[in-house]
């Protein structure tokens, strides 16, 4: 009898305990990966725009990942998936038949549909495209001089941009100093950070306002031009590197293939992961919704968790045994690089930036890429 195939769409944290469990032995199939890029841990891209490691440090590479495996790896993106047929569609026409699909496509930006956007901005996913930005701003601050100062935009001032404002300043100070560039955050929000607690977010603003970061908050911005942004007034906004990093919006593709979405277009997934009405399909990390807890926010932390569950339960699907349920945490510990060997945390109503902060994230973050790095090896 031939081994079953399991098809693994995307390489989101999720899919990194899915590939550890198959070289362990754990999880019996063949195994394909798509994934259209080199992949890089999100926890550790400030860290990489800031000089506190290099790209090669916070890189996952496919190739590397699946070395020894046995595991194919296919350089592209899925366009649609047939679930009635068991198969996918990918960007290229390719097509791929599974028995088992995981999807852990992650989330694309809001708004990324707005005029000029996807022409002249740069997206804050996938996450190694950050590291396109901070050349193109680097570019800018140095051509560029006190009187003239590079203006650097960032619109989205949730973690993502907040945290990314932080590092780049550190980087761009201690490269030109603080007189040739001014970062800008636009936020249509009338606060920055609004999904954290008040404490952590007045301390963020304050550090962000010390370091002469503007913070342009109720703010909206409707479309973007060569080298300048458009708000909701009117107003032109001119820029030298503009970063898009507004909140997260679901993949089209779910809601076009027909799978069970939720009401904003997220797989909607049993407490197993398993999509709802589908047993050959399973989501997990950004793109999907769990019916049990539609209020698990849209974070790494989650998908973290998912992921061990997420293992054991293709493991099971395979063997046609009964699957666990994934029960998300209520408290999660939050961790945000500043840049300057300082983090900002939060966990369980305690507010606390400092450098053991910084420590406990740096230790985290190093080790969870450690562990995956040493696959294939």
């Amino acid at each position: 009898m031939p081994r079953p195939h399991l098809l693994l769409a995307g390489l989101g944290h999720a899919h990194l305990f899915v590939l550890e469990a198959l070289a362990s032995g754990a999880l019996d199939a063949n195994v394909t990966v798509v994934t259209p890029e080199e992949y890089h841990y999100s926890g550790m891209i400030p860290g990489v725009l800031a000089g506190c490691y290099t790209a090669d440090e916070a890189a996952l590479p496919p190739a590397r990942l699946v070395r020894g495996t046995g595991v194919e790896w296919v350089r592209g993106r899925i366009a649609r998936v047939h679930a009635e047929e068991k198969q996918v569609v990918l960007e290229n026409g390719g097509v791929l038949s599974y028995d088992l699909l995981s999807l852990d496509i992650g989330s694309r930006p809001a708004a990324d549909d707005l005029p000029g956007v996807c022409d002249h901005a740069t997206p804050v996913k996938p996450v190694g495209r950050t590291l396109v930005f901070r050349e193109a701003a680097v570019r800018a601050a140095d051509s560029a001089s006190a009187a003239t100062p590079a203006r650097v935009v960032i619109v989205g001032g949730g973690a993502a941009g907040v945290e990314i404002a932080f590092c780049l300043g550190t980087h761009l100070a201690g490269r030109c100093g603080r007189e040739r560039f001014r970062i800008s955050i636009f936020q249509s929000a009338d606060a920055i950070l609004p999904e954290y607690p008040g404490s952590f977010r007045e301390k963020a603003r304050t550090e962000l306002e010390r370091r002469r970061v503007e913070l342009r908050t109720g703010v909206e911005v409707r479309g973007v031009e060569e080298r300048r942004v458009i708000t909701e007034h009117g107003e032109p906004v001119p820029y030298d590197a503009l970063l898009w990093a507004t909140g997260p919006r679901a993949p089209s593709l779910l809601r076009a293939s027909g799978l069970p979405v939720d009401e904003k277009g997220y797989l909607r997934v049993q407490p197993t992961l398993r999509a709802s009405g589908h047993a050959e399909v399973f989501g997990a990390g950004d793109c999907m919704t769990p019916e049990h807890a539609p209020w698990v926010p849209k974070a790494g932390v989650y998908a973290v968790r998912e992921g061990p569950v997420l293992a054991r339960n293709l493991a099971r699907a395979l063997k046609g045994e009964p699957l666990e349920e994934y029960e998300p945490q209520r408290d999660w510990l939050s961790l945000m690089n500043t840049g300057d060997g300082r983090a900002l945390l939060h966990y369980r109503g305690l507010t606390h930036h400092g450098r053991t902060a910084w420590w406990l994230k740096d230790r985290i973050d190093r080790r969870f890429v450690a562990r995956f790095q040493r696959l294939g090896r």
